[in-house]
């Protein structure tokens, strides 16, 4: 077997109903759509030996110890990480604030901007991450930039988000 990631997303799209008296509210399967959708895959990787600060886990910082990217406030050019040719990129917010690279800060009520290059790819609220995947390692990570704004998407300017990352090749 060759070293790999597997990986699974899923959404449920919900809809808020209201019983006809009103007396009640209750969540369903939006009508429109009537099921959850999802997908799943594996992407071959040829190498978990990175940094730290690149990879986002172990390195100098110690088997399964994670490494988080300051996401900065005032900018939209922090990079996820030096790795200029990956396959498998994971970033997630962790709802927390930027301490250390491996300690996490106060709960921030705020979101992870994610984009390529000037690009928005995603605006990912506490707890949310996205995946991106490429098996010719053609994810240029110095592309992929974070920044900390609003839960709307607003420039933010009290704080920086704690980003959680894994980048392999």
């Amino acid at each position: 077997m060759a070293d790999r990631i597997e990986f699974t997303v899923s959404a449920t799209p919900i809809e808020t109903v209201t019983s006809e008296d009103g007396a009640s509210t209750h969540d369903i399967i939006a009508g429109e759509i009537r099921q959850t959708v999802g997908g799943g895959g594996s992407c071959a990787v040829t190498d978990y030996q990175g940094t730290d600060a690149q990879q986002g886990f172990g390195g100098s910082a110690g088997a399964g110890v994670k490494t988080y990217r300051e996401a900065i406030d005032t900018t939209d050019a922090t990079d996820i990480s030096a790795d200029a040719n990956a396959r498998f990129v994971f970033i997630k917010n962790t709802g927390y604030e930027y301490s250390t690279p491996t300690a996490l800060g106060a709960t921030l009520d705020a979101s992870v901007k994610v984009m390529s290059g000037t690009t928005l790819i995603s605006v990912l609220a506490a707890g949310e991450a996205i995946v991106l995947k490429d098996v010719n390692g053609g994810l240029v990570c110095t592309a992929i930039h974070v920044r900390t704004v609003t839960n709307a998407g607003a420039n933010w300017t009290s704080g920086h988000m704690a980003v959680e990352f894994l980048v392999i090749d």
